[in-house]
């Protein structure tokens, strides 16, 4: 489904269209910066337990989404947490002795980018806040109105509303949000709601690299950066993230409608 669904491209294609335009944008704005030719030192493998935990994550991922029939559950979070735990446990048990595990893992604790981690928590109780109390309900229903029955601006509406949020909320929870409202949306237009759903994902997914806190990875690399000395203001961001935004967004959002509109 996640290539072809229902006969035509999926979300796997409009994404590689957005893609390829960020990549000819990329090529424009760097090809004339000078470049040394840079020698990376290969890394040796010590142990392939944390990919195998990594792999068992994912497998166990897409197990409780098919047998649950749901995308986010306590299962999901749980297994999550267990592997967490089992991969905390074997890292404590790779030094030779028990002072030596017990100092090496407190510092893999407190090393871990506890800011990122906190902010994400906060954007989930936010998001579920705002679920609960039926804000979304109500947004929906607003939004319903707003397009008087037109599918192109709803189309327009959901993509510009998706990329300027996501912009600054984390898309994550703002899709798990968003899901029902754009649901309820599509069936209020007596229209199918694949075309609204993949412009939810791709306005929030594509519109999270509009700012630094747009999305996880955008947090995490910032925080990276910030370790190794790095600093990237919100202005510099702004440089390449606005343009890159705007081309990948407008280049994936024509190829959606053309191929998903009727």
């Amino acid at each position: 489904d996640f290539i072809f669904f229902h006969g035509r491209p999926s979300i796997f294609f409009i994404v590689q269209a957005g893609m390829i335009a960020g990549a000819i944008f990329f090529y424009f704005i760097f090809a004339k910066v000078a470049t040394k030719k840079i020698t990376v030192e290969p890394e040796p493998i010590i142990s392939i337990v944390p990919s195998i935990l990594l792999l068992l994550m994912i497998a166990g991922l897409a197990v409780c989404s098919f047998i649950l029939n749901s995308g986010v559950t306590l299962a999901s979070g749980l297994l999550v947490l267990i592997l967490g735990i089992v991969s905390v446990v074997w890292y404590g048990t790779r030094f030779t002795t028990a002072k030596q595990n017990s100092a090496q893992v407190k510092n893999l604790i407190f090393g871990l980018d506890w800011e990122t981690i906190l902010f994400l928590i906060g954007i989930f109780i936010v998001i579920g806040a705002l679920s609960e109390t039926g804000l979304l309900g109500s947004f929906a229903l607003f939004l319903s109105n707003a397009t008087g029955g037109n599918v192109l601006l709803g189309f327009v509406i959901i993509f510009l509303v998706s990329i300027i949020i996501s912009g600054f909320v984390d898309n994550v929870p703002y899709i798990i949000a968003m899901l029902p409202v754009i649901s309820v949306m599509a069936a209020d237009l007596g229209m199918a709601k694949e075309l609204y759903m993949f412009a939810l994902l791709i306005g929030s997914c594509l519109g999270g690299n509009l700012t630094p806190f747009g999305a996880s990875a955008n947090i995490v690399a910032v925080g990276i950066l910030k370790k190794e000395g790095i600093q990237l203001n919100f202005w510099g961001w702004l440089k390449i993230g606005v343009p890159f935004t705007f081309i990948t967004t407008t280049a994936a959002a024509l190829f959606l409608w053309f191929i998903w509109r009727g």
